[in-house]
C-alpha cells in the first residue's frame, strides 16, 4: 500500500482515529467552537474542542486555521495561529488572536457551535531542559499568547519535579531502614507519608480553586470558599466604595488578575485572586454598583 497523502478531515466527536496515518503528528480536523469572546476592542479568545492529535501540541507550535470570509470575497489561504493554552483534561485548545486583517476579522465571526477547520500541530515547540532552574519569558502584544502555553508547561514541570523529589527521598529512606522484624511496617509508614505529601502538594491547590466561588448579582457580591469548613461573605452593591484590579507579568500571561473590592463595614476589603478577564470583571462590577446607587437614589426621591 502506498503512502496516504490526502484524506477527509477528522471530525471531532464523530470520526474514529485511523490506523493508517497514526504515525503522522499533524492532521486536518473539524473542531466544535466552545466560545469566541472579545477580550478587549482588538483581541478575541477562542476555545475549541480538539482531537487527540491536536491535544498533543507543544507550547510554541501552531495551527493553520481556515477562517471564514468576513465579506463577499474569498479567503484562499489559511491563517497560522499559535496555541494560547492546552487544556488536555477537558479536551480543549485555546487561541488568543488580534483582529488586524480579513482573515482574523473573518475568524471573529465564528460562533459557539460552529465547526472550525484546523491543520496541525505544526512547527517546532519550545524545549525545556530538566536541569534549568529558572527561565525568563519576554513578549509583547499578541506574542504573549505563545508564552502563556509555555508558562503553564513550566508550572506543571515544576510540580512533576517536586513529585520526583518526594518519591526519591522516600526510596532513600526505605533503603537506609535496617532490616528486622519492624522493617516492613517502617517502610509502609514511609510510603504512606510520601503518598500523603504528594496528595497535599498536588490536590490542595486544585481543591482550593474548585471550592472557591464568586457570584455577582444585580444586588450583591457573594464569596464562598473552604475545602472542609465553608466560609461565606455577602456584600451589598450599595456598600461597595471602590473596585480596583492588579495584574503581574504572570497574570498577564495567564489572562487573569486580582480584584480588590473596598466596602463600608468592619471587614472593609476583600481580595479576589485568579480572576479571569479581570478588567471585564472590574468594569462589570463597577457598572452594577453605579446602577444600584442610581436605583436607590430614585427610590429616595420617589418617597413621599
Amino acid at each position: 500500500m502506498g503512502e496516504v497523502f490526502a484524506s477527509a478531515p477528522f471530525i471531532v466527536g464523530k470520526s474514529e482515529p485511523s490506523p493508517i496515518d497514526s504515525h503522522i503528528p499533524a492532521e486536518e480536523a473539524l473542531c466544535p467552537v466552545v466560545s469566541n469572546d472579545w477580550v478587549n476592542e482588538d483581541y478575541k479568545h477562542m476555545v475549541l474542542v480538539a482531537s487527540a492529535k491536536a491535544l498533543a501540541v507543544k507550547p510554541g507550535q501552531f495551527f493553520n486555521l481556515l477562517c471564514p470570509s468576513p465579506d463577499a470575497g474569498e479567503l484562499w489561504l489559511r491563517r497560522p495561529q499559535s496555541v494560547y493554552r492546552i487544556d488536555r483534561a477537558n479536551g480543549r485548545i485555546e487561541f488568543l488572536y488580534k483582529c488586524v486583517g480579513r482573515g482574523t476579522h473573518g475568524l471573529a465571526t465564528v460562533k459557539p457551535g460552529d465547526m472550525l477547520n484546523i491543520v496541525g500541530p505544526l512547527g517546532v515547540g519550545f524545549h525545556i531542559e530538566p536541569a534549568w532552574k529558572n527561565i525568563v519569558v519576554l513578549g509583547r502584544g499578541v506574542g504573549l499568547a505563545t508564552l502563556a502555553a509555555l508558562r503553564w508547561s513550566v508550572k506543571w514541570a515544576l510540580i512533576a519535579a517536586v513529585a520526583v523529589l518526594v518519591v526519591a527521598a522516600a526510596l532513600v529512606v526505605e533503603v537506609v531502614i535496617p532490616s528486622g522484624s519492624a522493617a516492613a511496617a517502617e517502610r509502609l509508614v514511609v510510603a504512606a507519608v510520601a503518598i500523603l505529601a504528594l496528595m497535599l502538594w498536588l490536590m490542595v491547590p486544585v481543591l482550593r480553586w474548585r471550592t472557591t466561588t464568586y457570584e455577582l448579582t444585580t444586588k450583591r457580591l457573594k464569596v464562598r470558599d473552604g475545602i472542609v469548613s465553608r466560609r461565606g461573605r455577602d456584600i451589598p452593591l450599595a456598600r461597595i466604595n471602590d473596585v480596583s484590579f492588579s495584574k503581574g507579568l504572570l497574570d498577564r500571561l495567564l489572562g487573569s488578575g486580582r480584584l480588590v473590592v473596598e466596602s463600608a463595614g468592619e471587614h472593609g476589603q476583600i481580595v479576589l485572586t485568579d480572576i479571569p478577564q479581570v478588567e471585564f470583571a472590574q468594569a462589570t462590577l463597577f457598572r452594577l454598583v453605579e446602577e444600584e446607587q442610581r436605583r436607590l437614589e430614585r427610590n429616595e426621591r420617589n418617597q413621599p
